[in-house]
């Protein structure tokens, strides 16, 4: 159309539609030579990595922190499951000393048996016998699974500061009493987000207001000066 000369099309998403928005770049690049595309917490298992690597002249994604959305894929979640029944196996405290641990190497020796050092137990027979019973399926069995991956250039948001408060960096009522945690940015590969990645804020790090709120402090960081709030029109 006349009328749209001049215009070029950008698509952008989050999570979900952040993976429609990818795989409609690649529906509709031919078309529209220009195309842009901006990409918020994609899901780890979007693309494969064929199309995840010739994405990435158009297509950017942006993944906030330990943010688990990004990070899922059948492999990740695969290798979570083999972690958690391993430490499940280590710990030599009750279950409730454990959860309610401390942070710190000397409080690890204390309720963690060293990885080469489990006492015999009924648990740990029954891990490896799960174990050989996994190994033997995959062997045997004839998955043709593709493996996937998060789309395009992928712009990773990490914390300079480790003081995080209570709903992270999420815009409330409240803001101004909150502490707000400083982000920088850094280019990520998608192996950085092979493995999940377990914190306090894995799940807050997928809110769309806390990824807005990272993307601005790093934009500080870093010496930008977006306009990141609309002008008011004129009278």
């Amino acid at each position: 159309r006349r009328d749209l000369a001049g215009y070029t099309l950008r698509l952008t998403g989050h999570s979900l539609g952040a993976g429609i928005a990818a795989i409609l770049s690649f529906m509709l690049k031919s078309k529209y030579p220009d195309l842009r595309c901006s990409c918020f917490c994609p899901p780890g298992c979007t693309l494969s990595e064929n199309m995840a690597q010739s994405c990435k002249d158009y297509l950017t994604s942006y993944v906030l922190d330990t943010d688990i959305v990004p990070r899922l894929s059948a492999d990740a979640v695969t290798h979570m499951r083999t972690d958690v029944l391993e430490m499940i196996a280590r710990i030599k405290v009750t279950k409730y000393e454990a959860t309610h641990a401390k942070a710190g190497e000397e409080e690890t020796h204390r309720i963690l048996h060293r990885k080469d050092s489990l006492p015999p137990s009924m648990f740990r027979e029954q891990i490896d016998h799960f174990r050989a019973h996994q190994a033997e399926k995959k062997r045997t069995s004839k998955d043709l699974r593709v493996s996937l991956y998060p789309p395009g250039k992928i712009v990773h948001l990490f914390k300079t500061t480790d003081d995080v408060p209570t709903g992270c960096c999420a815009r409330t009522s409240s803001e101004t009493e909150q502490k707000q945690t400083d982000y920088a940015a850094r280019w990520a590969h998608a192996s950085d987000l092979a493995e999940i990645l377990i914190s306090e804020h894995f799940i807050q790090d997928h809110n769309s207001l806390n990824v807005r709120a990272a993307l601005e402090r790093a934009a500080e960081f870093m010496g930008l000066s977006a306009p990141f709030t609309m002008e008011e029109p004129a009278e």
